[in-house]
């Protein structure tokens, strides 16, 4: 069975394709080419599809690492 962040890996590629897994493990708006408003909002679709979790909007907004995607997911699935 995959782990939350080989999960949350693939989400990554599918928005951001080409791109390193070390890049997209520290993946930031800042940076990470394409990160912008559209691609953010695809991600978070991507993710909580994959991971059957609702995203609120006021949360989404501030989930802007992979990191902090990862925590968050992680803190769902605990609960």
């Amino acid at each position: 069975m995959a782990s939350i962040r080989e999960k949350l890996l693939e989400c990554f590629r599918c928005v951001f394709v080409n791109q390193s897994d070390e890049k997209l493990l520290s993946a930031t708006p800042e940076t990470l080419e394409g990160w912008d408003s559209t691609n953010h909002f695809l991600l978070l679709q991507v993710v909580e599809q994959e991971f059957g979790v609702r995203i609120p909007e006021k949360d989404g907004g501030e989930l802007l690492s992979f990191c902090e995607i990862e925590s968050y997911v992680r803190d769902r699935a605990a609960a």
